[in-house]
């Protein structure tokens, strides 16, 4: 990777570094005052839903008043914004607060994420984007793991977590010099004069909310399961795995990616089937973060690559990771309905997987599949005709330069054969393809090949 690339990398690692644990701070601090079930429902369905509102709400501004989101200062107040929720739901005693300043500080971190994923697409080169956001994810999850082993993980769950996520906040903010403000000038990011199908783009849009469902639905695990045994930061080691795992195949080839991306669908469903005990849940909740990664790391570069096009597709870049939040919260909701019916949850895993795998199907087919050129799809019409009507190799040539237009004596000239030869041979081809005149066989061919 590039020099601009490895300091995009660590600093939105440094920065999903502290948002990150606060999340998880947050969950300690909301264990005090709900019940594990409650817990779950708030920060992965609620939170998860604000930071998709956040992410919203950068893409509205970037598209209306692209020269105030592109700006450095906006990342700044975005931080300034998180930090100071943060240390509200951790100094706050009423669970209401607590729960309430986290939805804020979710707000934030959405807005900061969408000001990282734009720049994705703007400053990152598309063979380094995989890696690039994949170790800078990674960098945040190792970090927060780090944060969780002094003390068996007190310093995230107690009054100093607060001085610490301050103090990274002020180091986020000396950093973002480093982050190069978003510009059109010269069209610096413009580099394909494309035009996106609507279709496409839908199709597009809902294969990280579909994926991000499914893989909701078959790893969904309460908190009233798992936290007995299982410490939250620890799956940070697993989730960076995935990652970097990740990044690497998607720079290596997109297809990979997008291979391993749906494979990787068929782990909650070996999740669900294994679903009875807490330990192998437990168990299974960790390891299913190597899957996630794959999932996060290719919904993003999905959309940076598509908004990395054309400067007005730009507000698409942050679209990934927003329908994939929203695929997490419905699918983490689907599990707390069905909670205790494992039939109807394995119904409802497998009923979203078909919908997800035509969906890829589309989209694989439309992206990944090779196209042939101008030149290389007529000549294969044109020999799918011919052997359809089994035209010998001297009226083959003969139709071909039908085809483009060419009288018997442009045709006779060209091949070196007499008018009544070709005569001969264009009355044979009008035997074989059924067809009365020169005219009726050419609107004849076009029409097969629409």
């Amino acid at each position: 990777m590039s020099k601009k690339a490895w300091i995009y990398t660590l600093l939105v690692g440094q920065i999903f570094l502290w948002t990150g644990s606060a999340f998880i701070s947050v969950l300690y601090k909301l264990l005090n005052y709900y019940e594990p079930a409650a817990v779950t429902l708030y920060t992965e369905v609620l939170y998860y839903i604000l930071q998709a509102a956040g992410i919203a709400l950068f893409a509205i501004i970037l598209k209306i008043k692209p020269s105030l989101a592109g700006k450095r200062s906006f990342v700044i107040f975005a931080i300034v914004l998180t930090v100071l929720f943060t240390a509200a739901a951790l100094l706050f005693d009423i669970g209401w607060l607590v729960m309430s300043s986290g939805l804020l500080m979710n707000l934030g971190i959405g807005m900061l994420s969408g000001a990282y994923l734009t720049r994705l697409s703007t400053h990152i080169p598309q063979q380094s984007r995989g890696r690039a956001f994949g170790y800078s994810y990674a960098i945040g999850s190792i970090g927060t793991w780090l944060l969780s082993l002094p003390d068996s993980g007190i310093l995230l769950q107690g009054g100093l977590a607060i001085y610490v996520f301050v103090g990274m906040a002020a180091i986020s903010v000396a950093l973002v010099r480093w982050l190069e403000p978003i510009t059109d000038d010269n069209g610096q990011w413009q580099t394909e004069i494309v035009r996106l199908d609507k279709k496409l783009i839908l199709v597009v849009l809902s294969i990280p909310l579909v994926c991000s469902i499914v893989n909701g639905l078959g790893c969904y695990f309460s908190a009233a399961d798992v936290s007995t045994v299982l410490n939250s930061a620890f799956t940070r080691i697993f989730y960076a795995v995935g990652l970097v795992v990740a990044g690497i195949v998607n720079d290596r080839n997109r297809r990979y990616g997008a291979i391993c991306c749906i494979t990787a669908l068929i782990f909650p469903f070996v999740s669900l089937a294994l679903h009875n005990e807490v330990g192998i849940s437990a168990f299974l909740s960790v390891f299913s973060y190597i899957f996630y990664g794959f999932f996060s790391v290719y919904r993003v570069v999905l959309f940076a690559d598509l908004a990395g096009k054309r400067s007005s597709y730009l507000f698409l870049a942050v679209f990934g990771l927003l329908s994939g939040r929203l695929g997490d919260a419905i699918g983490t909701l689907g599990g707390i309905m069905t909670s205790g019916n494992q039939l109807l949850l394995t119904c409802a895993s497998a009923g979203v997987f078909i919908v997800c795998a035509i969906l890829f199907f589309n989209l694989y087919h439309e992206l990944y599949m090779p196209r042939l050129s101008e030149k290389e799809n007529t000549e294969a019409l044109l020999s799918e005709y011919e052997a359809r009507y089994e035209l010998v190799a001297r009226q083959s040539e003969i139709f071909r330069l039908v085809v483009k237009g060419c009288s018997n004596a442009e045709i006779s000239s060209e091949l070196f054969l007499s008018g009544n030869t070709v005569k001969y041979h264009m009355k044979n081809i009008l035997r074989k393809t059924g067809c009365s005149n020169r005219t009726e066989l050419i609107a004849t061919f076009k029409k097969s090949t629409k």
